[in-house]
């Protein structure tokens, strides 16, 4: 199994299986938003979503190949990635400030774009942030990570480092991958997209579903959300947290009987995940890292510092109201608004470090078992 190259190999792909097909809006560089109807005509809808972290692109190829095999009488719109930019990588996202593209292969290469073609902002020994026109980028060396480091660090700098932040507000950031262990998403292969959002907050693509301001590739999501009014909600992820080990989070329904459902359709998702041969990932795995952004919960099965608690093997709810405003007013993810809004909705983790074909294949066995779930309630 392999990845897609740009994201014109995946239209055509999407385009070829003959499904009808809706542009929800555009990313920079008018790259189209795209999502799929399939399925029948039974109520409520199925929502599928990957690619908002274009660096897990497992999930991605597990949306596309679900068009195709996921067969269910409910209505099904599936959108296969959230962030068209990040699949074509950083040579992609250089060329948008640019009437040609750079080809740069190395953490050095792309440093000396951003101070030939550029304004550098802020340089230290592994973090290079420089302006080119609109955009900025962001280069940490292999070893230092990207990505999710690189926000990490971002979101220190609104202590430590304000001006840098200040100077990207309102700015999406393109990141290097930072990890070239990693099938299918090389360092410069995709690129991992942040946004600083007007006021100087540092954020993904996965965030904004509450917040007034809000990225085109979000508002895209909300806008079909508010449409078809999704009763199960399945987000395609990765984790780098347990090598190749499966999870699924859940999320708090509004009612109790609501919480009964959602639990009985995230443990048949795990436990298929299990039965095909994979490894579900540990308590240790997802209890044992504090979750630096909620506060301390009541619940005494949920670690004083975490917001995760354990549904069953391989199966986790994940509370986004531990704080006030929710998730320290980050907004909440695709997840956390459908579950509050409309349905059942789960995040799907396969573990970053498998194989492509490993991961894709959980995340195929994971949606259609938990399809398969709910056609059982509805």
């Amino acid at each position: 199994m392999e990845g897609f190259d740009t994201y014109d190999d995946l239209l055509d792909v999407v385009a070829s299986s003959g499904k009808e097909t809706r542009t929800l809006g555009y990313a920079p560089g008018g790259r189209p938003i795209v999502a799929v109807r399939m399925g029948g005509n039974k109520q409520p809808a199925v929502l599928i979503t990957a690619g908002a972290h274009a660096t897990e692109h497992a999930g991605v190829c597990a949306a596309v190949e679900l068009i195709e095999s996921l067969e269910t009488d409910h209505e099904v719109w599936i959108i296969p990635t959230r962030d068209p930019v990040g699949v074509d990588g950083f040579d992609a996202a250089l060329s948008l400030s640019f009437d040609h593209t750079e080809a740069v292969g190395t953490a050095d290469e792309a440093k000396a774009v951003l101070a030939t073609e550029g304004d550098v902002i802020h340089e230290t020994h592994d973090l290079t942030v420089g302006l080119i026109g609109d955009y900025a980028y962001a280069v940490s060396p292999l070893e230092d990570g990207g990505g999710v480091s690189i926000l990490q660090r971002f979101k220190e700098y609104t202590e430590t480092n304000p001006a840098v932040l200040d100077q990207l507000a309102g700015r999406r950031v393109f990141t290097t991958a930072g990890d070239d262990a990693i099938d299918a998403a090389d360092p410069f292969e995709r690129t991992y997209t942040l946004i600083v959002d007007p006021s100087g907050l540092p954020l993904h693509l996965n965030r904004f579903f509450t917040n007034e301001w809000a990225p085109p590739e979000t508002r895209a999501v909300r806008r079909l959300m508010v449409e078809i009014e999704p009763g199960l909600t399945f987000d395609n992820h990765e984790t780098s947290g347990h090598e190749d080990r499966f999870h699924v989070s859940l999320r708090p329904q509004r009612t109790a009987a609501g919480d009964d459902r959602e639990k009985q359709v995230g443990v048949a998702i795990s436990s298929a995940v299990e039965d095909r041969g994979s490894e579900l990932a540990t308590d240790e795995d997802v209890l044992a890292t504090p979750t630096s952004t909620v506060a301390e919960a009541d619940d005494d099965e949920r670690p004083e510092d975490g917001f995760y608690s354990r549904a069953g093997p391989g199966a986790y709810w994940v509370d986004p109201n531990l704080t006030d405003p929710p998730r320290l007013g980050e907004g909440l993810n695709a997840t956390d608004y459908a579950a509050e809004q409309y349905g059942l909705a789960f995040t799907l983790e396969t573990g970053m470090y498998g194989s492509l074909a490993r991961r894709v294949n959980d995340a195929i066995t994971s949606v259609q078992a938990g399809v398969a779930e709910f056609e059982t309630l509805y």
